[in-house]
């Protein structure tokens, strides 16, 4: 099957080449539109496994673009093509670079291309959950906070709208995004959701998320804990060794469901005014 090639810049001097395009995209750039590229974003969330595993007749896609759009938008393209480093001095010397894009899916890196180069017609004004989270990943990767923040506040204002009950997976998901994005709204009021909810070690899986952000939410939850553990500790040492409350044998009743509840929960009880979460 034939390379597909867009050019965002006719006179563009870098050219990204993806190998195992979506054979579903179309040989002319000026065939896109933002609803077909949806459409793709749908059907690629459709497709099992196999249907997604690298054909090698799966055409490559070269997306030719302008360098200086890149080093305006985006830092990290900007050192990429300073002297030293290997894309920028061939870029110097020869006038035209190729540079092979592979650790990223084709799709949210064709959208950035559109958004970078202002093809705004191509770029969809909603995005499902996972390929929200995709471009948050790239766009921090790239450091292009600037150029996609009005589309990006698009993309969020509409998931917010609907946006159900998350699971751990999909808080730190949304807490990617929203930092990202730079949602100051959205990222505080999910970092007490994962405070609230989490019911192990805050971590950011993998995700493009601060270490100092997950160290002061852990040291927070850490912090709570023990305020909990601390006023547990305080109810079940009044209740042994202070005044009765009501009588003796409804203060012995209330020890004894605090007790029993903290072994269900898992909180132990230990001596020398001690107590630790398993």
């Amino acid at each position: 099957m034939p390379d597909i090639v867009y050019e965002f810049d006719p006179d563009g001097d870098v050219t990204f080449i993806i190998k195992d395009a979506p054979e579903s995209l179309p040989h002319n750039l000026s065939d896109f539109n933002a609803t077909l590229l949806s459409q793709l974003y749908t059907n690629d969330a459709d497709l099992s496994p196999a249907q997604t595993a690298k054909s090698a007749e799966s055409p490559s896609l070269h997306i030719r673009v302008s360098s200086k759009h890149l080093t305006l938008a985006s830092s990290q393209f900007r050192r990429t093509f300073q002297h030293g480093f290997k894309e920028g001095t061939e870029l110097r010397s020869a006038g035209h670079v190729e540079v092979p894009i592979c650790a990223w899916k084709p799709l949210p890196f064709l959208l950035l291309m559109a958004i970078l180069h202002g093809q705004n017609q191509l770029v969809p004004r909603k995005l499902c959950w996972r390929h929200l989270t995709e471009m948050a990943v790239l766009v921090d990767y790239y450091e292009c906070y600037k150029a996609v923040a009005i589309i990006s506040s698009l993309w969020v204002e509409d998931i917010e709208k609907e946006r159900p009950r998350l699971s751990t997976k999909e808080s730190m998901e949304w807490l990617c995004v929203t930092w990202v994005f730079q949602r100051d709204h959205e990222f505080n009021a999910i970092t007490i959701n994962i405070l609230q909810d989490s019911r192990g070690k805050i971590t950011a899986n993998n995700l493009p998320i601060p270490t100092e952000i997950i160290g002061e939410m852990q040291g927070i939850k850490e912090a709570n804990i023990d305020i909990v553990i601390d006023s547990l500790h305080y109810l079940v040492d009044g209740l042994r060794h202070g005044p009765e409350v009501c009588n003796e044998q409804c203060d012995l009743i209330r020890l004894g469901i605090l007790v029993k509840g903290n072994f269900v929960k898992r909180v132990m009880i230990c001596p020398a005014h001690s107590i630790t979460v398993r």
